[in-house]
């Protein structure tokens, strides 16, 4: 573990991705999905391919930090073909979830009437949501003068 945790500290993807694997798995290190999803998103910046094929995985498994990830993903078109619906689905089972960033990221989509109809009211519902639990990013648009429609 000790080598692996210093090579991934200096950046190396491969090193990345398999502390993602030993937190994911307990070995050698206590069983963490919060720390595996932050090596494999390290690894995934660095373009490793197996990253993010690890985080989509989490995704699948409910693991909200994940679904948000697989969200941006597609809705950049990072390591997957750019879907808007995709990435929408992603970030509404984060939503649900009570996820903050879930929350602020589907209500980004209403308001700008992206991969969902345009509505305001659902983009300020959203963001009220993500807002009561500190985002940043929600709590700007609030104050926004055209809230929603704000990009």
């Amino acid at each position: 573990v000790t080598w692996t945790k210093r090579a991934a500290d200096k950046g190396h993807p491969q090193a990345q991705m398999n502390m993602g694997l030993m937190y994911i798995n307990g070995q050698g290190v206590a069983k963490d999905r919060g720390q595996a999803f932050e090596w494999f998103r390290k690894a995934n910046a660095s373009k490793f391919p197996e990253a993010l094929g690890a985080i989509r995985a989490m995704a699948e498994e409910g693991y909200a930090p994940a679904q948000v990830e697989m969200g941006v993903a597609f809705e950049n078109g990072r390591g997957v073909p750019k879907l808007i619906t995709e990435a929408v689905s992603w970030y509404r089972e984060a939503a649900m979830q009570n996820n903050a960033a879930g929350q602020y990221n589907y209500g980004r989509m209403y308001a700008a009437g992206t991969g969902v109809p345009q509505s305001d009211a659902e983009a300020v519902q959203w963001f009220e949501k993500a807002a009561k639990q500190g985002h940043a990013q929600a709590k700007a648009r609030l104050k926004a003068p055209t809230t929603a429609k704000a990009k």
